[in-house]
């Protein structure tokens, strides 16, 4: 499933994007994934739910690989226990999970810097 988070605004040919970036995520997720891409579509964040064999029914692995479409390499992974992942502005994804012991915790990752920005 590919969704956005808006109209593409940029000089680059959307469905190329699409295409390069689902061929990057089949290689390297083996479920079902979704794609979710910034406003401009400069980078996409894919995102598979892996059903955890231990502990209490309904807990899953979020897997997140974020792609850098203009420059065609991945550039950030991320592995989270029941995870849920939104674009929060242009460059920024925020993940909120859960640690090892069950606490709520979130994390800011910023695509154009390549660093997480925030942490809690």
């Amino acid at each position: 499933m590919i969704s956005s988070c808006g109209i593409f605004k940029g000089s680059g040919n959307v469905e190329a994007i699409k295409s390069k970036t689902e061929s990057i995520a089949k290689n390297n997720f083996k479920g079902d994934y979704t794609i979710e891409y910034n406003k401009n579509y400069e980078f996409g964040a894919v995102i598979e739910k892996q059903k955890l064999d231990s502990g209490k029914d309904g807990d899953y692995r979020l897997k997140t690989m974020v792609y850098d479409t203009k420059n065609n390499k991945i550039i950030w992974g991320n592995k989270s226990k029941n995870g849920k992942l939104k674009w929060i502005s242009k460059y920024q994804i925020k993940i909120d999970y859960q640690t090892r012991d069950n606490t709520d915790a979130s994390l800011i990752y910023d695509a154009k810097n390549k660093k997480v920005e925030h942490k809690q």
